[in-house]
């Protein structure tokens, strides 16, 4: 079973509380990420100063996920495989870790009455709060707490952010129909099928 326990998030212009779906869409997708990154191929192992990788996928397995994971960059599961695909910017954990935080906060809505919003339009539903939340994930820059000053995240691997973020969304059907978008991007993959959601997701 899969679950995500109560969190609070405190952020630099609103007290608290902060509304539910802004945690499932920062906290929760981070553990959405460490989760999804528990069952992937390769996990490192460092020993001394010499970096290794341990394989734990059999055969099968690792065959079935690059065959249906064409749709993502899948070069860090499958680079030894003709499988093989980086023509994307959407990453296995991205996929993965959106779908389930997203999913979590629909069945928390069992456990309470009423949605937790803010003021605004753009912060009229809790799926909007949730992807908004979740964008902030893939931003650039942070607030220095001792400066108080917007600086770079230095310590973040070189790769183009929006074009990471704008390709999640976008094959993600559940932004669409938040944001009303009409993208003519397909989910292809299905890596997460809806029969799955039921048994694996709970809270």
């Amino acid at each position: 079973m899969l679950a995500y326990p109560a969190a609070s998030l405190v952020t630099h212009y609103r007290p608290q509380p902060i509304p539910r779906a802004l945690n499932f869409g920062t906290i929760g997708v981070i553990l959405g990420k460490l989760l999804t990154a528990s069952i992937d191929r390769f996990h490192a192992k460092y020993r001394t100063n010499n970096q290794s990788y341990g394989d734990f996928w059999d055969n099968s397995t690792k065959t079935k996920f690059c065959n249906i994971s064409k749709c993502l960059n899948n070069t860090k599961q499958c680079w030894d495989t003709r499988d093989v695909h980086n023509s994307s910017y959407q990453y296995f954990l991205g996929y993965a870790s959106i779908r389930l935080a997203h999913e979590a906060l629909r069945k928390s809505k069992h456990n309470y009455t009423g949605a937790s919003l803010l003021p605004g339009e753009k912060f009229s539903s809790e799926d909007k709060i949730f992807f908004i939340g979740y964008g902030s994930l893939y931003c650039p820059h942070s607030i220095h707490n001792s400066t108080k000053k917007v600086e770079a995240r230095y310590y973040i691997e070189e790769e183009d952010l929006p074009k990471s973020l704008n390709e999640v969304v976008s094959k993600y059907k559940e932004f669409n129909s938040t944001f009303n978008c009409s993208g003519d991007l397909t989910d292809t993959c299905n890596l997460i099928p809806p029969q799955w959601k039921r048994d694996v997701i709970t809270c």
